[in-house]
This record gives structure tokens, C-alpha cells and sequence, in this order.
């Protein structure tokens, strides 16, 4: 008995030992006979009955609830009710697209313009959901923080062929200067005289060049104008540039044809007029056509004018010239500073010749925050004249690998923005390449959303310091992820589904530690049947599983149990918060059918063998062979614990009371005596100070 020393008394948890002949699991009936009552206050009692449970399946229950019907509705209820997503599992992917998302792949020369989403409108929003994937590749990491269009800017077929008009219809030309200190006049040696055209000058500063560019007009394609201009480029810089091998060439003739002027004046005194004349024939300086032929240069796109020469390389002058003088709209969009890249366009109709994307503009570098077309350039620096898609939700099987719609796409990793709000039915389900899960804000994750992402090993959510606001994981949400290993649960958690992690590798979880609005105990987080069922790799300290003080804690039936296999869990401290065991009369799960089917006592109300609605929340830890200690709340009130609780734990050798369970009387549980079989007045030791 503790002693009164006039100071607040101090009073140890008691710890019942069991004796060396049975365990303490027969507190809760794992033994064939139960005990009648508990004589502890507050700690309610646990009322014999005649049913066996030691033999009880508790892996055939799990299978007959973890995907029953009635269920997965009342899950789905939950899921569509919190925060008003009441459209949150309505979206499926063989639901018609109301438009695409689009995408390039690109290098520096070249792109594929590639649709990526189908997507629909969410009901009453402009914002959309993402339906399922149409790419082609086979291997992604998916980034929706990463703005996505449903168009870009591209040059088709039709803006081409209006651009190539205009540049037939445009020459350059390069003038020679005469020579003025050129002999235009020699003599035979017979005293004959014969006239000569004159030499022509081709250093930089005696030619002159010219072009038949206009500006400031419009070219129009499929409706629509598009400005261009004279351009920034010299017709010096162009012929220069673009038609540098015909350039060369004519300065190499007009070599030739000075040189060939230059030694017949140093003959001429020697021959005779026949050697003259056929001199001067077979240099062609018998006439002035060779003169007028070298003196000027004239350039065009494919040589279309008359006495023209191509450029160099039709495509470049083609794409520079667009650059230089072409627009995207009919007045202030230039593409100064584009590169065009080469398009292989899969999106546009291509039944429509003048539809076909032939180059897409691409801003080299960084655009200046004041240059007033960086509203119209998207991350990838590309040009869109619409808004962006917002994103805020992701449908129902929409990358799934299972089912009719099952797609071919492997990821690696999934990055959400903050605008997504949800993650509908087995969205990703089976993704086996999955390794990393972002979900930054997402509010609710639905029915098998990342379900057998065997490889799935981090899942974290939004920054502690923000609005973090995931309410609702669903039933079998991370079911059978076996290479995940922890997580931390985000402040306003609310619900984590049937089902939601078994069978998954984790090996400890804890909640956020940051404060919930409206302060102490301000939100209830219900786990819902078999949540961790199978989690036979968790261990150490489960004190920091529930370590947020502002957070009840309601668990459903088996939700820690272990079925199958081995298991390694020697201690168990049930939340300090906890609201009571048995939280509701009702099936808040939908499971007392599957329950029924499974031949589970209780499970129908009538039957008057259980506390009603005791079954719900019975089988905790079930099975947990290697369960060595058990730690109650502080306080029970006057809560009944379900009679199943610690089933099937052999080797459970101490169980620790709350202080709040005990008499004030002094008495500490004195006397409490456990019926099993073949004992008589089998008694529990008690410590005290």
C-alpha cells in the first residue's frame, strides 16, 4: 500500500505480471473460458461469453473485409465528402477527353510535337482532371508542378509556303565597281585598235549591295494575319552569309576575266590582228556580255528569278529568315532570339497539308523579365498563346497498369502541384517502376491509388511550415508496397482507409508534429479496418506513432493485426489520445456483412454475444506473436476494451494500466483474479509505491 507523506501522492502504472503457467492474453479471451469482470474502476469490464475464438482465422476475416462492397462505398463515401470534393472519384479513364495536353520532346535541332493527357473539365470549374495517359513513351517521371498546355505555337505547312512567296519574290545583289585606271583601248602591231570593257573591283568597299525586300506587311494563313519586316540582316550580311560559295565564285571570275584583260594589253603590240581577235574571243572580251555578266551578283530563295543564283542552303535561309523578319501575330511578337527547331508534329491534323508542323520557335537562353513576350513562353521555352491547364485532379485509374485502359507507361516518380486536390481509384495501381510520391497538398487519395507499387519507397506530403491539407487516405491507398518503409502522416489526416497500408514494408509511421488549428485534440484520426494489417516489419518505439497530442486516435478492427508470416513488434503503446475503443454502436466501416460472412461473433447486433458494435473495433493486434508489452491510455473513462483485442499474442508478458484506472481507494487492482482453463484463482501480481 502507498503511503500517505501529506504531498501529492505519486502512483506508478501498475504492471499486471502474468504468472509462469499461462500468458496475460487471457485477459482478452484467447483462452477457451473468459473472465466475467475486471474489478478495476474505470476500466470498464470485459463480459464472459461462451464463444472460442482461439482458433479464429484472423487472415480469412481480413480477406472477406479488406475489399467488400459495402466497404469500399462508405470509403468512397468519405472520400467524395471531405472538403466538398464530392467529384473527387467521378472521373474514369474511358470517359471522352474534352482536349489534350501537349508536349516536345526535343534537342537542339529538333522536336516531336506530342499529345501527353487526355483531360476533362472538373463539373462547375475550369480547372481540369487528367483522364489517362496518350504519349508515346514508355518510361516518364511525371511533374505537375511543371505548367502543361493544351497547344503551342508551331509554323505549319501553310505559314511556310506564304513565307517561301515572299522570298521568291525578293533578290540580292552584290554590284562590282569598274576600275577606273583600267586600259579599255589596244593596238595590234599593225597599228590596228581594238576596245576593251573595263576591269571590275571586288574589295569590300567597291561593291555595293542591294535587295527588293518590302516590310511592314502581312502574310495571312487560315485566316489569320502574320506581320514581317525587312529584317535586321544587310542584303551585305545575307549574300554574305547564305550565298558565300557563289559570292566566292564570281570574285574567282572576275579574277580570271582582269587577269585575262591585263595580259592581253601586255601583248597586244606583238600580235596580229588574227591573234587579236581570237585573244579577245576566246577570253570574251569581245563583247560587253561578260562584263555585265560579272558585274552583278543576284541571289534568291531557289534561284526563282531570272540570272539568279540559289543560297547556299534553301532550308537555313528559309528558317533565318523567319527568325529575322517573320512574326507570331500580326504586330509585336518577333521571333528574335528563337531557334527553330525541325518538327515532327503527331498532334496536328495532318490530313491538312497546310496544318502540318513543320518548325517550332524555341527562345535560346533566358528571356528578360521586361521583354513583353515572356508572358506568351512556357518553362520549356516554347511559345503558347493560352493560359496554362490547371490541374487539380487525377481520375480513376488514369495510370493504372490493370484493366481494359491498363497503360504502357512506366514511372519513376510522381511530383504533384499544390493545386491537385485529389487522386482518384487506383490511379496507380501496379506502376512497379514507381519509386518516389510527391503529393504536396492533395486532399483526398483514392481507393487503390498507389496499391502493389512494390517498389514504391518515399512518400512524402506538403512542407511542414504550409497549408498541409491531405484528409482522406483510402482504402488499400499503399496496399502491398513492400520496399516503403516510413512516412509521416500530415497534420489534418483524418481517415486512413481499410486496408491502406497491409501488407506494405513499413517499419514505423509517425504524425505530423505541428500543431492543428483550434489546438489540443482539435482532429479525430479515424484508422479504419486492417489499415496496417500484415506491417509485420514494424518495431521500436510506438509511442512516436501517435506523437501529435492534438490528434484523437479512433482504431478500427485488426488495423495492426498480423495474419500471415512473422512479425516483429515486442511493445505497443496505444495514442494517448485515444477517444475510446469502441467509438460507435453503428458499422461506420460497412463491414458487418463481410464480417457475417466470415462467421465473426458480434458482427450482427442481434446476437447480443458482444458490446454493441464492439466487433468493429476488435482484433487490434491480433496475431502479433512476437507482442511482449502492451500500454493502455492514461485514462479508459468507462470504455469497455473489446474482448479480442491481443488475440493470438503468446508471448504478451506485461500489460501497463493508465494511472486514471486505478482505485483511489489504495487497493491498485489488488485481488484481480483471470478464470482460464484448468486453473483456479489464478492471481496477477501488482507493483506500487
Amino acid at each position: 500500500m502507498a503511503k500517505n507523506t501529506g504531498k501529492k501522492r505519486k502512483r506508478k502504472n501498475v504492471r499486471l505480471h502474468r504468472t509462469v503457467r499461462k500468458t496475460i492474453a487471457a485477459i482478452f479471451m484467447i483462452m477457451a473460458v473468459v473472465v466475467a469482470a475486471i474489478p478495476v474502476e474505470q476500466l470498464g469490464t470485459m463480459q464472459a461469453k461462451t464463444t472460442d475464438v482461439r482458433n479464429l482465422d484472423i487472415k480469412s476475416v481480413f480477406e472477406q473485409v479488406y475489399n467488400a462492397s459495402e466497404m469500399n462505398s462508405k470509403m468512397e463515401s468519405v472520400l467524395t465528402s471531405y472538403n466538398s470534393l464530392s467529384d473527387a472519384i467521378r472521373y474514369n479513364s474511358d470517359d471522352t477527353p474534352s482536349a489534350y495536353t501537349v508536349k516536345f520532346n526535343y534537342t537542339d535541332t529538333s522536336a516531336t510535337y506530342l499529345k501527353e493527357f487526355a483531360i476533362a473539365s472538373r463539373t462547375n470549374s475550369s480547372s481540369k482532371v487528367i483522364l489517362k495517359y496518350v504519349g508515346d513513351d514508355k518510361n516518364a517521371s511525371i511533374d505537375l508542378t511543371k505548367k502543361r498546355y493544351t497547344s503551342y505555337f508551331i509554323i505549319t505547312q501553310g505559314y511556310v509556303d506564304k513565307v517561301e512567296d515572299v522570298l521568291s519574290n525578293e533578290v540580292y545583289t552584290a554590284r562590282f565597281a569598274d576600275d577606273s585606271s583600267s586600259v579599255t583601248e589596244i593596238m595590234d602591231k599593225d597599228g590596228n585598235t581594238y576596245s576593251l570593257p573595263k576591269k571590275l573591283i571586288y574589295d569590300d568597299s567597291s561593291v555595293t549591295f542591294s535587295d527588293t525586300r518590302t516590310g511592314n506587311n502581312k502574310i495571312q494563313v487560315n485566316g489569320k494575319d502574320y506581320l514581317y519586316t525587312d529584317g535586321g540582316r544587310s542584303a551585305n550580311a545575307v549574300i554574305r552569309s547564305y550565298a558565300s560559295t557563289a559570292y566566292a565564285n564570281r570574285i574567282a571570275a572576275i579574277k580570271n576575266y582582269n587577269t585575262a584583260i591585263d595580259n592581253l594589253v601586255k601583248a597586244a603590240d606583238s600580235y596580229s590582228k588574227t591573234q587579236i581577235e581570237e585573244a579577245m574571243k576566246a577570253a570574251e572580251l569581245d563583247s560587253s556580255a561578260k562584263y555585265n555578266l560579272l558585274k552583278e551578283l543576284n541571289i534568291s530563295y531557289k534561284a526563282s528569278k531570272a540570272d539568279s543564283y540559289d543560297v547556299d542552303d534553301s532550308k537555313a535561309f528559309l528558317k533565318d529568315s523567319i527568325v529575322d523578319r517573320f512574326y507570331a501575330d500580326d504586330s509585336s511578337f518577333s521571333f528574335e532570339g528563337f531557334t527553330l527547331l525541325d518538327l515532327a508534329d503527331n498532334v496536328t491534323d495532318t490530313s491538312d497539308a497546310t496544318a502540318i508542323g513543320v518548325y517550332v520557335p524555341r527562345y535560346s537562353g533566358t528571356m528578360a523579365s521586361n521583354d513583353t513576350r515572356i508572358n506568351s513562353i512556357t518553362e520549356d521555352n516554347f511559345i503558347s498563346f493560352e493560359n496554362y491547364v490547371t490541374i487539380t485532379g487525377i481520375g480513376n485509374n488514369a495510370f493504372s497498369k490493370t484493366g481494359t485502359n491498363a497503360t504502357d507507361l512506366e514511372i519513376s516518380s510522381l511530383i504533384l502541384s499544390d493545386n491537385v486536390e485529389f487522386i482518384g481509384n487506383g490511379a496507380f495501381n501496379k506502376q512497379t517502376s514507381l519509386n518516389t510520391v510527391e503529393l504536396a497538398y492533395c486532399k483526398v487519395i483514392g481507393n487503390d491509388a498507389f496499391s502493389d507499387c512494390v517498389n514504391l519507397n518515399s512518400v512524402t506530403f506538403g512542407s511542414e511550415s504550409g497549408n498541409q491539407s491531405t484528409g482522406v487516405l483510402g482504402a488499400r491507398a499503399f496496399y502491398n508496397c513492400t520496399k516503403l518503409k516510413g512516412i509521416t502522416f500530415p497534420k489534418e489526416l483524418k481517415t486512413i482507409g481499410t486496408a491502406c497500408f497491409a501488407k506494405s514494408g513499413l517499419t514505423s509511421f509517425g504524425l505530423s508534429s505541428t500543431s492543428t488549428t483550434g489546438g489540443a485534440a482539435s482532429i479525430t484520426l479515424t484508422i479504419w479496418p486492417f489499415a496496417f494489417y500484415n506491417c509485420a516489419d514494424l518495431s521500436g518505439d510506438t509511442s512516436a506513432y501517435f506523437n501529435n497530442p492534438n490528434v484523437n486516435v479512433v482504431i478500427g478492427m485488426g488495423a495492426f493485426a498480423v495474419g500471415e508470416g512473422g512479425n516483429t513488434l515486442t511493445s505497443f503503446k496505444f495514442p494517448d489520445n485515444y477517444k475510446e475503443f469502441i467509438a460507435s454502436k453503428d458499422d461506420q466501416f460497412g463491414i458487418k456483412n463481410a464480417l457475417k460472412a466470415a462467421k465473426i461473433p458480434g458482427a450482427d447486433v442481434n446476437e447480443n454475444t458482444n458490446t454493441e458494435g464492439e466487433v468493429y473495433y476488435d482484433y487490434i493486434l491480433a496475431g502479433r506473436t512476437a507482442l511482449e508489452t502492451v500500454t493502455f491510455p492514461g485514462s479508459l473513462n468507462t470504455c469497455k476494451i473489446p474482448d479480442n483485442t491481443l488475440m493470438g499474442c503468446p508471448n504478451l508478458g506485461c500489460v501497463i494500466f493508465g494511472e486514471a484506472s486505478y482505485r483511489e481507494d489504495g487497493s491498485h487492482c489488488q485481488g484481480v483474479y483471470f478464470d482460464s482453463p484448468n486453473i483456479t484463482g489464478d492471481k496477477y501480481e501488482y507493483d506500487t509505491d
